[in-house]
């Protein structure tokens, strides 16, 4: 998951949310978003310190997905077995 695309689930996850009713408060909206993650981006909120609001849960999926994005910019395509991505 990139970061327009966690800002585009976002958006669609909410509005989906509130057309079916929930509210950030309820733990089925808390749910149905983590269930909508990349299993990646999900085991890296899922990780202690554990959050529990909607908004905090946001945040880490968004903090996760920045951060996904910069490991895969700074490793680079590697091959495998190479051990090493210098040249």
């Amino acid at each position: 998951m990139t970061h327009p695309l966690i800002d585009e689930y976002i958006a669609k996850f909410e509005d989906a949310a509130r057309q079916a009713g929930y509210t950030q408060g309820d733990e089925a909206t808390n749910h149905y978003f983590l269930k909508g993650l990349t299993p990646g981006v999900l085991l890296d909120v899922l990780k202690p310190p554990h959050v529990h609001t909607y908004a905090t849960i946001k945040e880490q999926a968004i903090e996760a997905t920045k951060s996904r994005i910069m490991i895969e910019d700074l490793l680079g395509p590697r091959t495998r077995g190479s051990g090493s991505n210098t040249p």
